[in-house]
């Protein structure tokens, strides 16, 4: 599968690990692209490893304004060091940055219900927020969103993954939480 493979490809070492893993509890992977609240979840009884559209998108804005933000402060610090720089050029890259998670940060919050006279947010990021990415990233250092992206979205599968290798199950309080703690290392 699609999430199988980009979890080999961060870790091309521990592949066919990796792959044992998923054959021995039997793991497969859907995506939900209806579900706001839904981000990545296991059920533990199937060992069905879910996957939420709309917040993987969220999480893409996420890297992009990341990616935009630090892209105009690295310039920023070059260009002075230079005797060149220009607070335009960094001031939009900081606005474009707040413009991506400003969508991503409401779509969390909406998410949650703090916004209940809102509709659903689209599952990917508008049009106009790509713009603004390109316009604050020179196409040859794009990619970067793009690997951190990855890194993050394969993280998270890891971290789903954990539970079902160390035998997790739903569970309350501090259990739950020593749960995700140690899902959190095992992933890492």
């Amino acid at each position: 599968t699609f999430f199988l493979g980009l979890m080999k490809e961060q870790v091309p070492e521990k592949a066919n690990a990796l792959q044992e893993v998923v054959e021995k509890h039997r793991i497969t992977f859907r995506t939900n692209e209806r579900e706001e609240r839904c981000f990545f979840t296991v059920d533990y009884d199937t060992s069905e490893i879910t996957i939420g559209l709309r917040g993987a998108a969220r999480l893409m804005a996420h890297s992009f304004a990341y990616t935009c933000a630090h892209y105009g402060l690295l310039r920023k610090i070059q260009r002075q060091i230079q005797g060149r720089f220009e607070q335009r050029h960094y001031d939009k890259c900081i606005a474009n940055a707040s413009l991506i998670l400003q969508w991503a940060i409401s779509g969390d919050v909406e998410s949650r219900g703090a916004l209940p006279d809102k509709v659903g947010l689209p599952i990917c990021p508008p049009v106009n927020l790509m713009v603004a990415f390109e316009e604050s990233v020179p196409k040859d250092k794009q990619d970067i969103a793009a690997e951190i992206y990855s890194n993050a979205i394969a993280w998270l599968l890891f971290h789903e993954l954990s539970h079902l290798e160390l035998g997790h199950d739903d569970c309350d309080g501090f259990e739950s939480i020593q749960q995700e703690k140690d899902a959190d290392h095992r992933a890492t």
